[in-house]
């Protein structure tokens, strides 16, 4: 994903919907902590450091968190 970002920025790649095809279809639907990390590395690059952080600690917590509560109701059923 860093590679076709940076790829397409530096205009290695032509243009056109090769982003969303590429790095959101194939790549993301593959792969979507390489989306989740290119999320985070492009807010450290703008110096959103509260912005990224905060989608981390969001993002780990809430999917753990349903995780255990998505198990405790299958469980206690």
């Amino acid at each position: 994903m860093g590679m076709l970002i940076a790829a397409l920025e530096h205009e290695m790649i032509p243009p056109g919907p090769w982003r969303q095809l590429i790095g959101l279809g194939f790549l993301g639907a593959l792969t979507t902590f390489s989306t989740f990390s290119m999320d985070n590395v492009l807010l450290l690059q703008q110096g959103e450091w509260l912005k990224m952080g905060l989608n981390i600690v969001l993002n780990v917590v809430v999917c753990i968190f349903v995780a255990w509560a998505g198990f405790q109701l299958l469980v206690r059923s």
